[in-house]
């Protein structure tokens, strides 16, 4: 005699069937899987690809702000640089150094500091139309020389017509920086004559 038949109160519904999973449904299961997994790794790809913007943007934004500070130290014209700054150019007779708006095509006003030397620039008018690519953004210290590949800096520095000064009184300087995903980031200041 089984236990069934003298308890069974205490043992209910027994089955003798064997319960689990088909082999279709198994398929089945995975397949949707699958298309949940794909559907997840797309989302997850795209926003890995936007982490990087932020990093190249702060690194465009430190670019073209240390660059603008380096412009901006130098002296306002190379008149106020031969006479020491005590005579200031469009004083006295003098005059201010004027520069071509085009950079196309256009040797760089920096020639009378050498080609390329820029440890010897000691005015803004010095800057104007600079290229610098990659390595060459930052020669003073061999730890940054990574941090700016693809990196592009363009300087342009002009006469300000849009102040209610004189227009040989403000020079408008601009930096141009373009990250390596082709994004142009522009930094502008105007620097007066004093």
């Amino acid at each position: 005699m089984s236990k069934l038949t003298l308890y069974p109160r205490l043992y209910p519904l027994v089955s003798t069937r064997q319960q689990g999973f088909t082999l279709i449904e198994i398929i089945i299961g995975m397949v949707v899987l699958t298309i949940v997994m794909v559907i997840a790794s797309s989302f997850i790809s795209t926003q890995a690809i936007r982490t990087a913007d932020p990093a190249i943007r702060i690194r465009a934004a430190e670019l073209g702000q240390a660059m603008m500070s380096e412009i901006t130290t130098k002296a306002f014209d190379e008149v106020n640089v031969v006479d020491g700054g005590r005579i200031r150019c469009g004083e006295n007779g003098t005059t201010c150094t004027t520069t071509v708006a085009n950079c196309t095509g256009v040797i760089p006003t920096y020639v009378e500091e050498g080609v390329g030397n820029r440890q010897a620039f000691d005015d803004v008018d010095d800057y104007h139309c600079l290229t610098l690519q990659g390595n060459n953004l930052y020669t003073a210290s061999p730890t940054l020389d990574n941090l700016y590949d693809g990196f592009e800096v363009e300087v342009t520095v002009l006469p300000d017509s849009t102040t209610a000064m004189n227009a040989s009184n403000v020079k408008r300087i601009s930096v141009t920086v373009t990250a390596p995903n082709g994004e142009q980031f522009t930094f502008a200041r105007q620097r007066y004559n004093y």
